[in-house]
């Protein structure tokens, strides 16, 4: 009887795993020109007000049907505002000519057409990876960073989230600067320590042994509304979100649960 129970277990377990999936997250349908509303600081993630040392960018926000989104900052060089109009790219491409052709996401040309606002990147030393210059591979090695966040609350947690940020900002940051913006290059500018390269480091390494993007997008602003492919030189942050399937892969799912259990049970009745 152990296959039937497992199946009757792996079946109620599935409504569990839809309610709980995709809390502070996107779907796909959240790709493209969407609406960025109520963005304000989290607390308990990382972006605490008073935390020493201070440690980096988780925001909350609502991206367009979707309430609750964690947006996690990824760009040193600009300034957070409430709301705002911006465009979701999925990080799970290959394509980088499209993803860097300046269209889809802020700093996507960078690197490619250095102009005066349009740069090249600061930190040079991304190695080990194809395209270590472009955007796409910038971004992605960002969200692995990400990943690498400690449970906020502790002063060695703390201090390690510290470098996380600061390590996500050294591979994001680059000389372009948008229209409007004053001072020097970065806001505020990283800091390079040992404790910082090895997490890049490492971040290249999982990079270029291969990752599963399907589970980021980059939220870019900002994006000019009824004009598709266009963005602005406002001043407004880049960040990273995570994506979760849609709802009908749980369908998806729960059919191929139905068959292997009908499978299973064929195959103990002969």
């Amino acid at each position: 009887m152990k296959h039937p129970i497992a199946c009757v277990l792996t079946l109620l377990a599935l409504p569990m795993t839809s309610l709980y999936a995709g809390v502070g997250t996107i779907t796909s349908s959240q790709f493209g020109t969407q609406n960025v509303a109520g963005l304000t600081l989290t607390a308990g993630i990382c972006n605490v007000p008073g935390v020493s040392p201070d440690c980096g960018g988780a925001f909350t926000a609502s991206i367009g049907s979707a309430s609750g989104v964690t947006l996690w900052c990824v760009d040193s060089q600009e300034f957070d505002q409430a709301n705002y109009t911006a465009n979701v790219v999925s990080l799970n491409t290959t394509n980088y000519a499209k993803f860097d052709d300046g269209t889809q996401v802020r700093y996507g040309n960078v690197g490619q057409t250095p102009t005066s606002t349009n740069g090249t990147w600061i930190d040079t030393g991304i190695s080990g990876v194809t395209n270590p210059n472009d955007a796409l591979t910038r971004f992605q090695l960002a969200a692995i960073l990400i990943t690498m966040y400690m449970p906020q609350g502790t002063p060695a947690n703390n201090a390690a989230n510290n470098n996380v940020q600061q390590a996500i900002w050294q591979v994001i940051e680059n000389t372009s600067i948008a229209v409007g913006q004053s001072g020097t290059n970065g806001e505020p500018s990283f800091t390079s320590t040992p404790a910082v390269n090895t997490l890049i480091s490492n971040a290249e390494t999982t990079l270029a042994g291969g990752y599963d993007f399907s589970g980021w997008a980059v939220v870019s602003g900002a994006y000019v509304a009824g004009t598709p492919g266009a963005l602005s030189g406002a001043n407004i942050q880049t960040y990273l979100v995570e994506v979760t399937p849609e709802p009908r892969f749980y369908g998806l799912l729960l059919v191929g649960l139905l068959s292997l259990c009908g499978v299973i049970y064929r195959r103990r009745l002969a």
